[in-house]
């Protein structure tokens, strides 16, 4: 089977490492965390692994320093199929558009990308969690000013929150006008119908990718996973069950929820990639949340 390398792409805390370790689990698939810290020279690159003592003794990462740019993949697939010689697809979390860019046209590999989309509201609060300080709103206030300027007085003197939607519409529309530009092998989905209906949403993907869902992808944190990882991903979910987070709705201002989903640059883009928005997210599969009938025949119409 030929080589695959699944990019995962989506703006920062989008659930894009959830995804990644999901897709990962597969038997036939293999995580190489966020590979765009090769991007960097080795002197200021942060350690790649984050389970390994260091990089060189990485059964995914050794042997990587001095290798041209064009020819990682190549050497990551050397390393990973000499322990496991059924992997077929790398999966890449690096989220930003501008590194899986750098490998358009990559011979001998079948390249796809995954948009992952998250709910602006949820967004918006992590935003203002890492941005607290006056010097670091004002800083981000005028960045999101310079790349949304055509909505440079909204953005500069609007609340703060309204700076996060932009930065949000902003990142993913970078994405999308990536994929449609290169006419790229790709699919959106959204975190919220991950988290719900992950049976589902994972078995379309590795339907896409020639392969067969395997129940033990959602138990993740059983399978040893190189590359950069978060601790908290690495664990099981408390109480076993699903964790979904809406944090924002007790974090977010009653007057910004009510701001978000009725924001022009969230109701243009929802509506251009056919996502709908609910009280809980995003999703692609609205009638997959529709009630049961009262009469127990299944979904109300």
């Amino acid at each position: 089977m030929e080589r695959q390398i699944v990019y995962v792409l989506s703006t920062n805390y989008a659930g894009s490492h959830f995804l990644a370790l999901q897709l990962a689990s597969h038997g036939q698939c293999a995580s190489v965390g966020e590979f765009h810290r090769y991007r960097r020279p080795a002197a200021t690159r942060r350690q790649a692994c984050s389970i390994c003592a260091d990089d060189e003794q990485c059964p995914v990462y050794r042997g990587l320093d001095g290798v041209p740019q064009r020819q990682l993949f190549d050497r990551v697939f050397a390393n990973v199929q000499a322990a496991n010689p059924r992997v077929n697809a790398l999966i890449d979390n690096s989220k930003k558009p501008d590194w899986a860019a750098l490998f358009l046209g990559l011979e001998g590999f079948r390249q796809r990308y995954v948009h992952l989309i998250r709910d602006p509201r949820a967004l918006v609060r992590r935003w203002m969690l890492c941005y607290e300080t006056p010097a670091a709103k004002a800083k981000v206030r005028r960045l999101t000013t310079r790349r949304c300027w055509r909505h440079g007085w909204s953005v500069l003197r609007g609340p703060e929150d309204n700076v996060y939607v932009h930065k949000w519409a902003y990142q993913n529309r970078l994405i999308t006008r990536f994929i449609e530009r290169h006419g790229l092998d790709a699919r959106v989905i959204t975190y919220q119908d991950l988290v719900q209906f992950p049976e589902r949403v994972l078995g379309d993907l590795m339907a896409w990718l020639g392969l067969e869902f395997e129940p033990g992808q959602l138990q993740y944190w059983t399978v040893t996973h190189h590359g950069s990882q978060k601790p908290e991903y690495m664990k099981p979910p408390k109480g076993g069950g699903k964790f979904h987070d809406l944090r924002w709705k007790q974090s977010l201002s009653p007057e910004a929820q009510q701001r978000i989903p009725v924001h022009p640059e969230v109701t243009r883009y929802l509506a251009e990639m056919g996502v709908t928005m609910n009280d809980a997210g995003l999703t692609l599969h609205p009638e997959w949340y529709a009630p049961a009938r009262p009469d127990g025949g299944g979904r109300a119409p």
